[in-house]
């Protein structure tokens, strides 16, 4: 994105012409209700301003067509930017948006100010345009979102700021990111109860069945505790037909333990490599499934690898499990 910075900004606002014209003065008082004398004050009071932030020229050309219709020039759209910031003297975005790395942004191609996602390429200053989701409105409308992170997120945030009045907010839907999954294909990070740094823990061969279940191995087991105990629930989450067997084995494993969230949830963190923590054993079939199970549990957790003892069979198996990351926010 163009921003102009030190000597490159001030040179860019010592260009604009000294000489204020009768179009300029009367242009300024049609705009901002100036008398004639507050429109040559204001107006050199801008010009003479050599820190001030013009607006980029990327951002510029998207409102220039509208901003001119209604009377304005770049000069005098520039000067209400900065009225209205100052009046309004709003928070940072941080502050007025709830911008997290946590969450996924979703915002509704259907605004007179945000229509495209080359728009928001642009205004954002993102490498490539941001990815457009198809959706079907209340009343059966098309509707089409572009989804963006908190970084992409923050970008266009600052540059609606730019470009346009401060008193408009954009529409947007949040969803929190999905639980990471970050299996290593050299070691056995990241292991339940496990630190693989420690060298006892460091692989002496590269042998990948020492690393199991690797990042794309389907089927692989999950070990269940708390709300995905329920076969139904997990079918649901999944996607699954009513016909599909929801074959739950009885389970444990160990170097956990089980905490509680929010007063409720059952969070699993690393415990004592003796410790042992019961549930269920199933076998997610497809990648599709297991992104959903990774979508509900969001990324208040983190995919981990661990030994899963089924109960009946007395066979043990490499699968994975959802741990909680943050243990400092749960209670005994």
């Amino acid at each position: 994105m163009e921003f102009f910075n030190g000597p490159e900004k001030m040179a860019r606002n010592s260009t604009a012409d000294d000489g204020i014209s009768e179009a300029d003065i009367n242009r300024w008082q049609m705009l901002f209700y100036y008398s004639r004398r507050q429109a040559v004050e204001a107006i050199k009071q801008h010009r003479n301003d050599l820190t001030r932030e013009p607006i980029p020229e990327s951002l510029w050309e998207l409102v220039q067509s509208e901003r001119e219709s209604v009377g304005f020039n770049r000069e005098a759209y520039e000067h209400h930017v900065q009225k209205q910031k100052q009046y309004f003297r709003r928070s940072p975005s941080e502050d007025r948006f709830p911008i997290s790395s946590s969450l996924r942004y979703f915002i509704p191609l259907e605004d007179n100010t945000i229509n495209s996602p080359t728009q928001i390429q642009t205004m954002a200053g993102l490498s490539e345009p941001p990815k457009v989701i198809e959706a079907i409105g209340e009343h059966e409308e098309p509707i089409a979102f572009c989804e963006l992170n908190s970084t992409e997120f923050k970008a266009l945030v600052s540059a609606l700021e730019l470009c346009c009045d401060p008193r408009y907010q954009p529409t947007f839907l949040t969803i929190p990111t999905s639980a990471p999954k970050q299996l290593s294909s050299t070691s056995i990070y990241p292991t339940l109860g496990i630190d693989s740094t420690l060298p006892q823990h460091r692989p002496e061969t590269l042998d990948p069945d020492l690393f199991q279940p690797a990042q794309d191995t389907y089927p692989v087991w999950y070990f269940f505790y708390g709300t995905l105990k329920d076969p139904e629930h997990v079918r649901e989450l999944c996607g699954l037909p009513k016909t599909t067997p929801m074959q739950m084995h009885p389970a444990r494993i160990t170097g956990g333990a089980l905490k509680l969230w929010g007063g409720k949830y059952k969070a699993l963190v690393d415990g004592p490599s003796t410790a042992a923590v019961t549930g269920v054993a199933y076998e997610v079939q497809r990648k599709e499934a297991e992104d959903y199970l990774r979508a509900y549990e969001t990324s208040n957790y983190e995919v981990v690898r661990c030994e899963i003892s089924l109960t009946r069979s007395r066979q043990t198996v490499k699968g994975c499990t959802f741990r909680f990351i943050d243990d400092k926010e749960l209670s005994p």
